[in-house]
């Protein structure tokens, strides 16, 4: 018998599942081992659990700082209390999960990874909010919050895979550039994301739903020019 519960869960999860099968597909010049992709996923799952307590630490002294409902409210809140925090702790489930493995060893397997992180902390957060809020929750938060982090992550593995390039070939400046914009760029997009749907007046919802559908139309396009140009990452991981 279906139950209400199993009705939520398969409308909370399928999304991002369906978003991961979708990125996977794409990857076609050495496709990534399933258990490790999983694993990813896993680890951003797990990675919401230290994204609440920083944020809910953050939310404290932002609003300590500023009156709530204040237009430095919502911009402070949303790019350093909400989304530079999401970002971190997905980038650490990418760092921690697979960046030494020998099968990231192209530069849109950076891509998949991010994704898998981004897909697994949606996930998590999706079912919590799903199953707090019903049917028209999760409706809404799979043509907006489920893509955006998907995209989010789209970003942040193309930097990724282009640091994880630089790092093979001994060039620690470009390493190191990549990998702060594979941090700062998702958190920019994020910021903005959060910040017009905290204000949620009519231009700003506005701003966001045109926002939504540009970003989304050019991570479409750009996944395809990434795959198209997948290049070797030389030398072996650990494991």
């Amino acid at each position: 018998m279906i139950t209400i519960t199993m009705i939520l869960a398969i409308a909370a999860l399928a999304p991002p599942i369906y978003l991961m099968v979708y990125i996977y597909k794409k990857d076609k010049v050495d496709k990534e081992p399933p258990d490790l992709v999983v694993k990813t996923f896993i680890y951003g799952m797990i990675s919401t659990f230290p994204a609440i307590i920083l944020e809910l630490f953050l939310g404290g002294v932002i609003l300590a700082l500023f009156p709530e409902g204040s237009m430095n409210y919502y911009v402070v809140d949303s790019f350093i209390g909400v989304a530079i925090v999401e970002e971190i702790v997905k980038m650490a489930a990418v760092r921690l999960s697979v960046w030494n493995c020998r099968d990231f060893n192209y530069t849109f397997d950076g891509v998949v990874y991010a994704a898998a992180a981004a897909l697994g902390f949606a996930a998590l957060e999706n079912v919590s909010y799903v199953f707090m809020s019903g049917l028209g929750t999760a409706l809404v938060r799979a043509v907006t919050s489920i893509p955006g982090h998907f995209t989010f992550g789209v970003f942040m593995g193309m930097y990724l895979g282009l640091a994880k390039l630089a790092e093979s070939r001994g060039d620690v400046e470009g390493r190191r550039t990549n990998m702060a914009k594979a941090l700062l760029i998702p958190t920019l997009l994020h910021g903005f994301y959060d910040c017009m749907l905290f204000i949620s007046t009519g231009w700003s919802m506005l701003l966001f739903l045109a926002f939504l559908i540009i970003l989304d139309s050019f991570a479409v396009r750009m996944i395809r020019r990434l795959e198209e140009n997948d290049e070797f990452i030389p030398g072996p991981g650990i494991y």
